[in-house]
């Protein structure tokens, strides 16, 4: 199954596609369900559809940017952006984060090789925060929201287990 969000006319969609059989899939979009048939069109960005009514569609790709997707679906013009699952995800977890804070967990055994904030110091989304060498190879662990580094649990040198609290950080004032 194939899982995407698409923004259409301000509104999140959920999509899914699953593969039946050779051009033959089962969708569902906001938790509807159908199957649909899909032939190739008259040109590369064409596709003829059936739906479960055995209705007749065409849907032709116009224009397609990382931004936004131009479609023409029988005939009229829709506009529409595809969203990465994992931004509509951190998107949807962000504000629980920012009100609660965050920890962030060792998910392997390994050493602390270098710690990259100060208790106190307010972090951005993304920014790092520790570096565990584990496995021969160095992972940097990432603030998942903005916060106020409260704790940190370990130091430089610490060899820490799977599941380990390394920092704690707390929401912004």
């Amino acid at each position: 199954m194939n899982q995407y969000f698409v923004l259409y006319q301000g509104q999140e969609i959920e999509v899914c596609i699953t593969p039946v059989e050779l051009n033959r899939y089962a969708c569902r979009v906001q938790g509807k369900q159908f199957v649909i048939e899909v032939a190739p069109g008259t040109h590369a960005h064409e596709l003829i559809f059936k739906d479960d009514s055995l209705n007749q569609h065409t849907l032709f790709v116009q224009k397609q940017t990382q931004e936004q997707t131009l479609l023409r679906f029988d005939g009229v013009d829709k506009q529409l952006q595809v969203l990465d699952p994992r931004a509509v995800y951190q998107y949807h977890h962000k504000s629980k984060q920012q009100i609660s804070g965050f920890n962030v967990v060792s998910p392997m055994p390994g050493k602390v090789t270098a710690v990259l904030v100060k208790e106190g110091q307010t972090v951005e989304a993304g920014q790092g925060l520790i570096v565990v060498e584990a496995m021969k190879m160095e992972n940097e662990f990432k603030a998942p929201a903005e916060g106020v580094i409260e704790r940190i649990f370990a130091r430089v040198g610490d060899a820490v287990e799977s599941s380990f609290v390394l920092i704690h950080a707390g929401p912004v004032s």
